[in-house]
């Protein structure tokens, strides 16, 4: 089953909003740069969206594990 999301905006500042392709329960992990998980949340809606205050300028990495397990992984910038 495809398990695709998007990220808006991105570049962001302050707020992200992830929009999921696929309905049904699902983990979202966010790591920075050095591999250190820094957000984790779990969901059934189609959107999730989540706060970058505190956090440094750069790239971190977003992935969303759908109930049978398959993956993906995507960026967000975060600019401040």
């Amino acid at each position: 089953p495809e398990n695709s999301f998007v990220v808006f905006p991105n570049p962001t500042s302050d707020l992200a909003t992830l929009r999921f392709s696929q309905a049904g329960v699902k983990s979202i992990v966010i790591y920075n740069a050095l591999g250190s998980r820094i957000f984790y949340s779990c969901t059934s809606n189609d959107s999730e969206s989540f706060t970058t205050a505190g956090w440094d300028d750069g790239v971190y990495f977003i992935t969303v594990t759908n109930k049978e397990g398959v993956s993906t992984t995507g960026k967000v910038h975060i600019l401040k």
